[in-house]
């Protein structure tokens, strides 16, 4: 399998670098030559990623910006101009591309859409490829390399390209390549939901299936079979360019095709519930990232059943388990976290010191739960330090412990506000304009990662970065998959796409921040 993916990802990067766009229709067309029991398959549209990129396809060439070239290793660049050329030549329609592979037969495929065939058999052929004998009724060229040899067979007007095969007792590359054009017309993989899935993507669609392999290794590190159900079918995702937002979509189908729901891989709580945003109004103003996801009516119990069973704990490993569930049980609803830095780059410095540590970073935790919980484990906390004989103040529902005893700077706050428990290292506030809050994805989902970086920040002007950045994903209820999303704002000339401007971004912040 690992000779696999290795080949596959050599045929993905070879796509990326050298071919271009594909729409609804020509996706459709290239899904059309793939077999519908394909294990991985990759369809892109290289033109979007590289105008994306600020580059363009003028005459059947990728041209690129300076800026982009002077930080690809020089293979590549080298690699890109002998790609060019064999544009120039081949009439590759650069609006269709795709690789597929499958696990047993440990092979990755591209497969190409011609405009000229005799022009592509042509340049193929200047490329020192020549036409053999083979099975089926394909013409099939051969070029020998390294470690085998390199194929292309035509079908129509697709060709399909094989890289560094072996002639064998149990594999026969020609027979192969015969067999996957029978088998894409017989069923494709344009006709499966997966297909018309991935094909919705303005920039790039992966489809991949479970592999027996990986779920034998999460089943023996201890992940109960019910989260494994995921992998019985496929994992979707596709993704959209735009100038200034990249947004990718994930879904997760079974094995009959269609969508995955929560409650089989998550059976043991109530997969529709979402944040609640009395919670995360109460992460504070200065905390940029935030992470919060919502455990309502979890039975634990069935949890730690279910791992302990997958995981083969013994009972000594599952007394300890059930030490903690009756706190586990208090939890009832939104459980978040948030973080940020209080002085750009001299707090992450202060950090790495170990200066003063506290006051370098705002963080709140907020553990939502059930009626009356709140206070009582207020209550317990107070037990709990008074026991190790560790002083602290009392205020209203809440308490604050000085570190100085602990030859620490700063301090540590707990409070109960309305059933929900707040750990900080700042006083805490009811209510805060933070930007979560004001995020509607945030209420309407199950999950969600968010972070901003907005111009006006320390931190953005540390790093010299001029605009804002917003990363977030977010997990919709009841079904399995996410939405992810990297957003920077427009330029002054609103040219640049989201590639190029992340490109200028990294490139600026990485030099600033080393």
């Amino acid at each position: 399998m690992r000779k696999f993916f290795c080949r596959l990802l050599c045929v993905i990067v070879a796509m990326v670098v050298t071919l271009s766009c594909s729409n609804d229709g020509k996706t459709g067309g290239i899904l059309e030559q793939v077999p519908a029991d394909a294990d991985l398959v990759v369809v892109g549209n290289v033109k979007a990623i590289v105008e994306s990129a600020g580059g363009s396809l003028e005459n059947s060439e990728i041209k690129l910006p300076q800026d982009l070239i002077d930080i690809m290793p020089e293979g590549t660049s080298l690699s890109l101009r002998d790609v060019n050329k064999f544009l120039k030549s081949s009439h590759v329609d650069l609006e269709a591309c795709a690789v597929f592979g499958s696990y047993a037969d440990d092979q990755g495929v591209v497969v190409l859409a011609l405009n000229d065939k005799d022009l592509f058999v042509e340049a193929i052929k200047s490329r020192a490829y020549k036409k053999i004998k083979a099975d089926g009724d394909m013409d099939v060229y051969a070029k020998y390399v390294l470690d085998g040899y390199d194929y292309v067979a035509l079908n129509g007007s697709y060709a399909y390209l094989l890289k560094d095969a072996k002639t064998t007792k149990e594999f026969s590359p020609t027979k192969y390549l015969q067999q996957v054009s029978e088998g894409a017309a017989k069923k494709s993989f344009a006709e499966t939901s997966y297909g018309k899935y991935i094909a919705g993507g303005n920039a790039i669609g992966v489809a991949a299936s479970g592999n027996a392999d990986i779920k034998q290794m999460l089943q023996g590190a201890g992940i109960p079979s019910a989260a494994l159900s995921m992998f019985d079918g496929m994992i979707c995702m596709r993704g959209d360019l735009s100038s200034n937002k990249c947004a990718v979509e994930i879904k997760m189908f079974d094995g009959e095709g269609n969508e995955l729901k929560a409650d089989k891989v998550m059976p043991f709580m109530d997969n529709s519930s979402t944040i609640s945003k009395k919670a995360i109004a109460i992460l504070d103003e200065k905390e940029s990232v935030a992470y919060a996801f919502s455990l309502k009516n979890v039975d634990w119990n069935q949890y730690i059943d279910m791992v302990a069973q997958a995981s083969g704990l013994s009972r000594a490993d599952r007394a300890q388990l059930n030490l903690v569930l009756p706190y586990l049980e208090n939890i009832d609803g939104t459980v978040a976290i948030g973080f940020g830095l209080a002085n750009g780059l001299e707090s992450v410095s202060g950090m790495y010191m170990g200066d003063d540590m506290l006051s370098q970073f705002s963080a709140t935790i907020v553990l939502e739960t059930k009626e009356g919980k709140a206070k009582r484990l207020i209550e317990d906390i107070k037990g709990m330090l008074e026991g190790m004989s560790v002083p602290f103040d009392e205020s209203g529902s809440g308490i604050s412990v000085n570190l100085a005893g602990f030859g620490m700077a700063g301090t540590l706050y707990a409070q109960s506000i309305d059933d929900v428990l707040v750990v900080a290292n700042h006083p805490i506030n009811k209510e805060n304009k933070n930007i979560f809050v004001g995020d509607n994805e945030f209420t309407k989902s199950r999950f969600a990662a968010y972070g901003k970086l907005a111009k006006g920040d320390k931190l953005a002007s540390d790093l010299k970065i001029d605009n804002d950045v917003t990363i977030a994903c977010y997990s919709k209820p009841e079904i399995m998959g996410a939405s992810m999303m990297l957003e920077i704002d427009g330029d002054a000339e609103g040219k640049a796409g989201i590639i190029q401007k992340l490109v200028k971004l990294v490139t600026k912040a990485g030099g600033k921040a080393s």
